[in-house]
């Protein structure tokens, strides 16, 4: 029998025995110290009171909610413990400490501070300004083409003008389109009522929208879009479906598109298809590596910015499957400015909360592009369960040596499913050797040994940010222990060199964030800002350990770079 059951049944019997007799209490009250007659006679007198219910049936129900509140607990208990259950949610812990139970207290110093200060102010991210836009195609001006592909084409956007007769502006200019609109082609305009059916076969591209689930309304399942938006994933405007124009270039770039097209033996009255609008950005890395001179400062914090995308994909299980340069958007002002980057192209993502993929047949699809596929995707044969948790991290290392390089080996010398470790290109000893370590690191074949996406992004970062010196001359312990294990050991003192170096470079930002563009620019800013967001302890530790033993004189450039 529970607790809880004797409790009642106890509760019961005396409750019983005090309606029958009033005076029952009184014989057991201890004779050895008599208390007052009044204090026994208003306890009889208030047990004695028979406990009942209200007549009307609502009355009746809020007294039995009030005194028996347990009743309503335990079932929204066992929902809040299936919802843990099902999204993989750890309960929290609770330590027993005499007869209470408490939370045992987390440490929370200069780090966590910091990371909290910088991953929740809009002053230092952008992308947190929240805005709305329109869902109708007829609330946009759609200026020319930007690019097109097999399945989308992307055109300049702006939102129509609020007077009538406004002078042209060139569609070439940013900030007079700013938007981008990227029109998704339907090669099926002879079936009807196919909306839903839009909603479903190209919703992944919602994917870095938070906003999805309310635009998808249950059409695509277990589909589960990015919780918030981050500086280095496209930002996605709005989505909708509405009428297939004919634009004045589509008949030429893409007419096996359009409705109009000889394959169709009967159209659907108002055809439709499928329109997301997105920030637009100035060219695709492809394009900038092609045409544009910059710096290896450059080029490293290019790098920095693509880990860190990866990084938060990595950590809402989403993977974009698709990582190739014609996928990565740059935007910047100025020649020789820093581009600010993104990750794109979602169509192929994965985002289901789960990076665990029941491959059964050869008719599943597995990604875009073939040429930069992990190993273990590339190798993969049904039926098996193929896992993409790191497989955007190495198609991320192939863009590392396109950046620095400006040829990407597994498109001319190198396969995927056959590639050595020591057939990689040697990376310029330019380059610092805890990054050419990271890099080395995310391009293992095996994908148990290879380096988180995090601690690559830590460690290009931290590289980055020198703070007048390098990083190696302010972890003078890090280069006298002998063996890892034993940096446990000098923790508090490494711990307060953490938190000094951390609270150099939030001051140094925070500065920086007032001053002109020369000094700092706006890339750089934004990065050092989402590096502070997401700091943690344990990654830092692992991140430092790259560090250890390297020269002081690694990684000095001579191409006149900015050391901020």
């Amino acid at each position: 029998m529970s607790l809880n059951r004797f409790a009642r049944i106890a509760q019961q019997v005396v409750s019983r025995a005090v309606n029958q007799n009033g005076n029952w209490l009184i014989k057991v009250v201890p004779r050895l110290r008599p208390p007052p007659a009044s204090a026994v006679q208003a306890v009889v007198r208030v047990a004695a009171v028979p406990r009942q219910f209200s007549r009307n049936p609502l009355m009746r129900m809020i007294q039995m909610t009030i005194r028996h509140s347990r009743f309503i607990a335990r079932p929204l208990s066992n929902v809040a413990m299936n919802h843990r259950a099902f999204f993989g949610m750890e309960r929290p812990k609770y330590k027993r400490r005499q007869i209470l139970f408490k939370k045992p207290r987390t440490d929370f110093g200069i780090v966590e501070r910091v990371r909290d200060l910088f991953g929740t102010k809009e002053r230092y991210n952008e992308h947190l300004k929240k805005g709305t836009l329109p869902d109708r195609l007829s609330a946009y001006e759609i200026g020319g083409n930007i690019g097109y592909g097999c399945n989308a084409a992307v055109y300049a956007l702006r939102l129509q003008p609020d007077r009538q007769g406004a002078a042209p502006v060139d569609d070439k200019d940013l900030q007079a389109y700013p938007l981008a609109l990227k029109l998704m082609f339907n090669y099926e305009h002879d079936r009807r009522n196919n909306e839903d059916g839009l909603w479903r076969g190209m919703g992944a591209e919602l994917a870095p929208l938070p906003k999805a689930a309310t635009l998808l309304r249950g059409r695509m399942g277990d589909f589960r879009p990015l919780p918030c938006t981050h500086p280095n994933i496209v930002h996605v405007g709005t989505a909708f479906v509405d009428s297939m124009p004919i634009l004045p270039d589509a008949r030429l770039r893409y007419p096996e598109a359009l409705p109009t097209s000889v394959m169709y033996e009967a159209i659907e009255p108002d055809p439709k298809t499928f329109f997301v609008v997105m920030q637009r950005y100035r060219m695709t890395l492809q394009a900038y590596l092609r045409e544009q001179r910059s710096s290896l400062w450059a080029r490293r914090a290019l790098v920095a910015q693509l880990l860190e995308g990866c990084a938060f994909l990595y950590t809402h299980k989403v993977s974009q499957r698709d990582m190739k340069s014609d996928n990565i958007l740059l935007s910047y002002d100025t020649d020789g400015e820093i581009p600010q980057l993104v990750i794109s192209d979602f169509g192929c993502a994965l985002a289901n909360g789960s990076f665990i993929v029941d491959y059964r047949h050869d008719g599943m699809d597995l990604g875009g592009n073939l040429r930069t596929r992990a190993p273990e995707i590339a190798l993969a044969v049904p039926p098996s369960m193929v896992d993409f948790s790191l497989a955007d991290t190495w198609a991320a290392g192939t863009l590392c040596y396109e950046i620095f390089t400006k040829l990407n080996p597994f498109y001319s010398v190198l396969s995927a499913s056959t590639y050595k470790e020591y057939e990689l290109p040697i990376l310029s000893d330019r380059i610092p050797e805890p990054t050419r370590r990271a890099v080395e690191g995310i391009m293992k074949r095996n994908p148990k040994e290879r380096l988180s996406p995090s601690i690559a992004a830590n460690v290009f970062s931290l590289s980055l940010f020198r703070f007048g010196a390098d990083l190696h001359d302010l972890l003078p312990s890090f280069a006298s222990e002998p063996i890892m294990g034993e940096m446990r050991k000098v923790s508090k003192r490494v711990e307060r060199v953490i938190d000094d170096m951390i609270s150099l470079l939030a001051a140094e930002t925070i500065a920086a964030r007032i001053t002109s563009r020369e000094l700092i620019s706006r890339a750089e800013l934004q990065l050092r800002a989402t590096f502070m967001a997401r700091l943690s302890r344990d990654e830092l530790w692992a991140s430092l350990a790259f560090f250890r033993e390297t020269p002081s004189t690694s990684g000095v450039e001579s191409d006149n770079e900015s050391a901020v």
